[in-house]
């Protein structure tokens, strides 16, 4: 929650742009899991989970990704990402 400065500052008069908060790191399925459930619970309206080709080992699965599949023995996504980033 300190990752955003001033977060009751921000303009949401915008109608067609909103706040998306993004998972983004790079590494092993287990620890992207357990920071972006640590991050995102059902009141963050909009979020994001990113998953690198080069860096990440191994790279998960598109279910895994949204959490319709756990990783390994019940690593689980636990709010459904909105969008999911391949880079």
């Amino acid at each position: 929650d300190t990752m955003i400065e001033d977060k009751t500052d921000l303009d949401w008069s915008y109608p067609n742009i909103v706040l998306t908060l993004s998972a983004d790191g790079w590494g092993g399925p287990w620890g992207k899991i357990s920071k972006y459930n640590s991050f995102m619970d059902e009141q963050t309206r909009f979020t994001a989970f990113k998953l690198f080709y080069r860096w990440d080992e191994p790279l998960m699965t598109p279910k895994e990704a949204l959490g319709i599949d756990g990783y390994g023995e019940g690593a689980f996504i636990e709010v459904t990402p909105n969008l999911v980033i391949y880079q």
